[in-house]
């Protein structure tokens, strides 16, 4: 088998997203705000180089967040295959925790990440809602 058709079976792009909250001390009180972040894996090219924009859809609302901050902009030197490169961007933003909470409890939330539509299905909202179930 040749690099060439090992390549064929990897993703051109992979998203993965997460949430935190960073408390004092042992115990997680309510925080001001929750992050959102996301981590891209794009094959040969930068995805959010102009375009950073984060809309949330749930339920019967709208928010447009604006751009998101760039953490990170890489080359992943463990994913460089044949003549295939992939970059690594890093994005975050902080939510105020209660449109952190209002999403987590909608029944139906679509992210729009630079024009990537993302619906959130039951086992990404449940664990927002682990997430929140923590805090005292």
């Amino acid at each position: 088998m040749s690099e060439g058709k090992k390549t064929e079976t990897i993703p051109g792009e992979v998203l993965s997203m997460t949430a935190y909250f960073v408390s004092p001390g042992k115990t997680a009180v309510k925080p001001r705000s929750v992050v959102l972040g996301f981590r891209s894996w794009t094959m040969d090219k930068t995805k959010y180089d102009n375009d950073r924009t984060l809309v949330i859809d749930f339920d019967a609302s709208s928010i447009n967040l604006g751009a998101m901050e760039l953490l990170e902009r890489r080359l992943d030197p463990n994913m460089e295959l044949s003549n295939h490169r992939y970059f690594v961007e890093s994005l975050e933003m902080p939510l105020p925790y209660e449109t952190f909470l209002r999403i987590t409890n909608a029944a139906k939330v679509k992210l729009t990440l630079a024009g990537t539509e993302l619906s959130l299905r039951s086992e990404h909202l449940e664990a927002f809602r682990d997430l929140v179930s923590r805090i005292k």
